[in-house]
């Protein structure tokens, strides 16, 4: 496991006053391998079906992915509002980059065009 565990950060993104929280996304799953987060979640408002994204984080405070957005951030709550919120609702949004559902109904979200592999493929 990384150093930075985001599994925490990630919930709390998706309470009721988080970022994604607020846009009615409900957390299914989340998970952390390394440095990679991979997230489900569940939406019965603007695009409704299941969802899952495998996310790239910080090894340590202060490595390169980390200082993509140190003037936004001070900890790792905020760090996840701007590395992992935005990005996710963002390809949320844009559910034309993605691939179909896969046997389980998940849609796999793509970051900035990459499309990951799907949560169910892993077994998980």
């Amino acid at each position: 496991m990384t150093g930075i565990d985001f599994t925490t950060a990630v919930r709390e993104q998706f309470e009721p006053t988080g970022y994604l929280g607020r846009e009615s996304l409900q957390l299914r799953r989340v998970e952390q391998d390394g440095d990679v987060v991979f997230i489900e979640f569940e939406s019965y408002a603007f695009a409704p079906g299941m969802f899952g994204i495998r996310m790239t984080v910080p090894s340590e405070v202060g490595d390169d992915l980390w200082n993509a957005w140190e003037e936004l951030t001070a900890d790792i709550r905020e760090w996840s509002v701007w590395g992992i919120a935005v990005p996710l609702l963002e390809s949320y949004h844009t559910t034309a980059l993605s691939t179909p559902p896969d046997s389980s109904g998940v849609t796999v979200l793509t970051v900035d065009g990459r499309t990951p592999h799907s949560l169910s493929a892993r077994g998980a």
